[in-house]
């Protein structure tokens, strides 16, 4: 007769298979009866552990809902302060995607409080990130600072997010190399995957910045093939879009169809901070064919930005909308734009030169 313990383990072989093969979401699944079992063995620490693994599993499968309900039930069965912090901060970094600005910064707040050392950066860096997105440069800052102090680990999520402070800055060159030092701390580490992509796609940013698209579209396209060997689609969606506003800008023709797609498949799973990055990425690709039709996309993603909250992917459909607009319609956008993108300096300066 099989034992309790006996069925954890065997459920726990299976998702620990299903996982080293990147079958995300079955490995979720599997997580989940894992847990199923420990919690009628009332082995609470056991079933905790294996809800955070359901819980990473779903988020890499882009499965955010399911993954945030996963952490979530982990919580609800009584973790130590440390469990708790780890819970809290990942629930946070989910809250992003989810466009709940305000909901993951109260999270990381109060995971702050009781955090230290490696889990105190990891705090840092997802707070650090909601409220570049979210709320002004100068609460992010201080952040980055607090992260840049913590030795160790903490090096390269510092590094990531002063690269993204330096370029807001308009400090495009110090921006540059701090990213260029993420992509030399992260290369050879196993399962660096998916940081060694977002280095790239932030040094194609710059690129796109300084005038040079075609360089910034072979970076996004191996960012997104990075992101697709580790079966991270969400992701490579995100470098898709970064690389169709290359392509864009380098004044090649492209189809919006397969970013709507994406936008749809975003939708579908609540992801919606990328849904505006695709429909943002189709706005400019529909610009010069159908500018109409353009106009009423853009239109909408700033309402959707407004409605999340995320003032800089408003401020970047505003801006988009500039050439398709005139009078005092052009005056009024231009105006808001100034606004939402009073922290993004280069970004800013294109406005002032529209």
């Amino acid at each position: 007769m099989t034992t309790p313990e006996q069925a954890f383990a065997s459920r726990v072989e299976a998702a620990t298979a299903l996982s080293d093969e990147r079958r995300w979401e079955e490995a979720g699944r599997a997580w989940i009866e894992a847990a199923r079992v420990a919690v009628d063995g009332r082995a609470l620490p056991s079933a905790r552990q294996v809800l955070g693994l359901a819980g990473e599993a779903f988020r890499r499968d882009d499965r955010v809902d399911e993954a945030a309900k996963a952490l979530r039930m982990a919580l609800s069965y009584g973790p130590d302060p440390v469990e708790a912090v780890g819970l809290q901060v990942r629930l946070a970094g989910l809250c992003a995607e989810l466009g709940r600005g305000d909901e993951g910064i109260d999270r990381c707040e109060r995971a702050r409080d009781a955090a230290s050392g490696p889990m105190l950066a990891m705090v840092l860096d997802t707070l650090a990130g909601l409220l570049l997105a979210y709320r002004s440069k100068a609460e992010a800052r201080s952040v980055v600072e607090a992260l840049s102090a913590i030795p160790g680990d903490a090096e390269v999520a510092a590094a990531f997010r002063r690269a993204q402070l330096l370029r807001m800055d308009g400090d495009l060159g110090g921006a540059r190399a701090e990213a260029r030092r993420v992509v030399q701390l992260l290369t050879g580490r196993p399962n660096a995957e998916s940081g060694l992509a977002a280095a790239r796609t932030e040094l194609a940013e710059l690129d796109l910045l300084e005038g040079r698209p075609l360089v910034a579209l072979g970076a996004c396209e191996e960012a997104r093939r990075e992101h697709e060997e580790a079966g991270r689609r969400g992701l490579a969606l995100r470098a898709e879009a970064a690389r169709v506003r290359a392509a864009v800008e380098g004044g090649l023709e492209v189809f919006p169809g397969p970013l709507q797609q994406g936008a749809r498949f975003a939708e579908e799973r609540g992801l919606h901070v990328l849904q505006l990055d695709l429909r943002l990425a189709a706005g400019a690709a529909m610009s010069r064919r159908d500018p109409d039709g353009a106009r009423l996309a853009l239109q909408s993603v700033v309402r959707q930005a407004e409605a999340l909250g995320s003032r800089l992917h408003a401020g970047r459909a505003r801006l988009q909308l500039l050439p398709l607009l005139d009078g005092e319609e052009r005056v009024r956008v231009r105006e808001q734009a100034r606004i939402d993108l009073a922290d993004h300096l280069p970004l800013l300066a294109r406005v002032e030169a529209t």
